[in-house]
């Protein structure tokens, strides 16, 4: 890649970072910076929401993990040549990824404090899909280094690790969510429900 697309690159995320640093700064220290509605004008009747435009608290985290993450994956050079930096921004994007996958566990479960923090803002559905796309793509961005080789080597162990990826988070999800709908529904009782998830979990695997 050229260097001027590096640099427009690297300093996309480290605008992402600096939005993402100070969105979370406003709520630590109950800060007003200006910025909540400088682009979009949310509605005063707008739900879940603690403070009018301010993103949720894990919205900004992952903002502060992906922006950063990206910036060190800009930089000039092999991501494989340099391992310090390459585990970090990789850690950055797994993190990221596993704030978005506990948010999107919340809707699909129907768990309100696993999307977000407290009473604060509720990271939306549509952001934590973004950012579990968007730490999928970072760390394909060095598909056969660093955190990324546990899945892309070609082992027995990777191969086992890809065939068995899918349905090892899939399986749980779908099983989960047709017991907790039948235990609402009065189908059976929770002992019953959670035994049978843990059985069922235990054949697929």
């Amino acid at each position: 890649l050229s260097d001027r697309f590096l640099c427009a690159a690297r300093c996309a995320a480290a605008l992402v970072l600096a939005v993402g640093t100070a969105s979370l700064l406003e709520y630590v220290f109950n800060w007003d910076l200006r910025i909540d509605q400088l682009l979009f004008a949310e509605s005063p009747d707008a739900v879940f929401t603690s403070r009018l435009g301010l993103m949720a608290p894990n919205t900004a985290v992952s903002f502060i993990l992906i922006g950063f993450s990206f910036w060190l994956a800009c930089k000039r050079g092999e991501p494989g040549r340099n391992a310090r930096r390459l585990f970090v921004w990789q850690a950055g994007m797994v993190m990221t990824g596993l704030i978005a996958v506990l948010a999107l566990l919340g809707y699909i479960f129907d768990v309100p404090a696993m999307q977000g923090v407290l009473n604060y803002t509720r990271m939306a559905f549509p952001t934590s899909s973004a950012f579990a796309i968007l730490s999928l793509g970072g760390l394909c961005l060095a598909p056969r280094d660093g955190i990324a080789a546990i899945v892309s080597g070609e082992a027995a162990g990777n191969l086992v690790l890809r065939r068995l990826l899918l349905p090892a988070m899939g399986g749980p999800i779908l099983l989960g969510w047709i017991v907790l709908n039948a235990i609402r529904t009065g189908v059976y009782d929770a002992s019953f429900g959670v035994t049978l998830l843990v059985g069922s979990i235990m054949l697929v695997l």
